[in-house]
């Protein structure tokens, strides 16, 4: 028999995108301006997990971004805990 009140469930993402011009790192386009070198590849990887007990559910997710210039000194990423009551 399937307990509707407990569940649990992991979820996995990825993207990644090609970026021809990022005015934040190349500058302004019409005229010179400063700039950074950056990477014209840009991806993000996500894990998370959700449980639920009756009316309560947690979920965590962890998103990593790759670098966004050459000189970035490592990976980006960004976390988050959301806690929720159903009624």
């Amino acid at each position: 028999m399937l307990n509707r009140n407990r569940s649990i469930s992991f979820n996995f993402n990825g993207a990644g995108s090609v970026v021809a011009h990022d005015i934040t790192l190349d500058g302004n386009t019409l005229s010179s301006s400063h700039s950074v070198e950056k990477n014209n590849f840009v991806g993000c990887l996500g894990y998370g997990f959700s449980l639920r007990y009756k009316h309560f559910i947690f979920e965590y997710i962890k998103n990593i971004n790759s670098k966004k210039f050459k000189e970035e000194k490592k990976v980006h990423g960004v976390e988050t805990a959301v806690a929720s009551w159903i009624f």
